[in-house]
């Protein structure tokens, strides 16, 4: 069970955020964070605001998931398609079982999608 908070993703809001306060007193600006996911994105860009970091100028973020209910179009994000891999993924063990058994290897890549917002230039 989540303390005092029943979704994970604020959670990990919160955590970020947390973190990103601490890590203000040495961070040297500018930089560019590429977060884990949209949430701890999120926390980061919550504290660089509250602590007058200008975005973009002097911190550029970005998250991984592309989640809008998180990130709100404000925070840049690197969607991969996690269903549409593993349904290729999955796809392509069936059709090359018998070559891959034998040793054949495959690369499935699928290109990732930006999705912009005012924390990349």
């Amino acid at each position: 069970m989540w303390p005092d908070n029943k979704n994970p993703a604020e959670l990990l809001i919160r955590l970020a955020k947390t973190a990103a306060d601490k890590f203000l007193d040495t961070a040297l600006f500018p930089c560019a964070v590429i977060a884990a996911n949209d949430a701890v994105a999120r926390g980061i860009y919550n504290s660089f605001s509250e602590n007058a970091v200008k975005i973009p100028e002097q911190a550029v973020i970005a998250g991984i998931d592309n989640d809008r209910s998180i990130n709100r179009g404000l925070i840049a994000s690197v969607y991969c398609a996690p269903e549409k891999t593993g349904f290729r993924a999955a796809k392509l063990l069936i059709e090359k079982n018998a070559e891959m058994r034998s040793g054949k290897i495959y690369n499935l890549a699928l290109p990732p999608a930006l999705s912009a917002g005012i924390t990349l230039y």
